[in-house]
């Protein structure tokens, strides 16, 4: 049982990013080229002040169709950044903020740069990966599916793996 346990963990620690990784992340976190998408860009007000301004700024091969409203705040596109301010978002809360993006980026990851801002002037920048799938009408869009089958591929042999194990120390303890 511990070593099915174990192999469920290690394959889910290959899929699924840490917590940790970033304090600001996109959700979702992946857009197809070749159209248009929305994202919320997700995190938390780390320090014991307000934070006040939030910016996004978007790298080559996307653009910034419109940055959604948030209530009490003001938001503008200005090129490649998205920036919300005249807000506040109170110490220890969390915030989102959304994107509509158009996307013409190879398929890949791109960073977006996320930034927030307090009463001081002091700035906190973080890098939001964002994955770039292929367009829809390319079979290789199927790569979510890929992804789920390997991770159900793991989880089958992890399994199997702990039957047999567990077979295997049963005809031992038999003899």
């Amino acid at each position: 049982m511990r070593r099915t346990c174990l192999l469920v963990g290690i394959g889910l620690a290959l899929v699924v990013p840490p917590a940790g990784a970033s304090h600001v992340v996109a959700q979702p976190a992946f857009l197809s080229t070749g159209g248009a998408g929305a994202i919320g860009l997700v995190g938390p007000n780390e320090r014991e002040e307000p934070m006040t301004s939030f910016s996004a700024t978007v790298p080559d091969g996307i653009r910034i169709v419109r940055a959604q409203p948030v209530p009490g705040w003001e938001a503008r596109v200005e090129g490649s950044v998205a920036t919300w301010n005249r807000g506040a978002l109170a110490p220890n809360a969390e915030g989102r903020f959304e994107l509509e993006l158009d996307v013409s980026a190879e398929p890949g990851t791109v960073e977006i740069e996320a930034t927030q801002a307090y009463p001081g002037g002091e700035t906190v920048t973080w890098p939001v990966r964002l994955t770039i799938l292929p367009a829809a009408s390319s079979s290789s869009r199927d790569l979510r599916w890929a992804l789920v089958a390997a991770v159900a591929g793991l989880l089958v042999l992890g399994a199997g793996g702990a039957l047999a194990w567990r077979r295997h120390a049963s005809s031992l303890q038999e003899r």
